[in-house]
């Protein structure tokens, strides 16, 4: 790759990359700002429609506190995902995603025991189904 090549890659290609990666910062400062109003909202209302000794206020922080670290977890396994799609999607490279699926189908299936390859245990000596 030369320089020339650089030059016309950057506003074919790169140009994309860094538009959907700052896309999805957006998207994830967006979301976490909607979790962080959103959960405590809901469940201190919640709480407050539950009879009095089912719920206390520390329960509930604790709730929220859980809730938002989920979903904030979850915001951030789907970004990276996302960021890893679109580099996919940039630099055409579906192909290291296909073989990845097929690594770990076959380490699946090699994990699995030698009765279990058909889903079912294999029938005892003597038994019904043995003829």
């Amino acid at each position: 790759m030369d320089f020339n090549d650089t030059f016309r890659w950057v506003p074919a290609r790169g140009l994309s990359l860094v538009i959907g990666g700052l896309v999805l910062l957006f998207l994830y400062r967006v979301g976490i700002r909607a979790i962080a109003r959103i959960v405590p909202s809901v469940l201190h209302a919640q709480a407050a429609h539950l009879p009095s000794d089912t719920a206390s206020s520390d329960e509930v922080e604790k709730r929220v506190a859980t809730i938002q670290d989920l979903l904030r977890k979850l915001l951030r396994l789907a970004v990276m995902m996302l960021l890893a799609a679109l580099v996919l999607v940039v630099f055409d490279r579906w192909s290291i995603l296909a073989g990845l699926v097929l690594l770990v189908v076959a380490i699946t299936f090699a994990g699995r025991g030698p009765g279990l390859r058909d889903g079912f245990p294999r029938p005892r000596r003597g038994s019904v189904l043995q003829g």
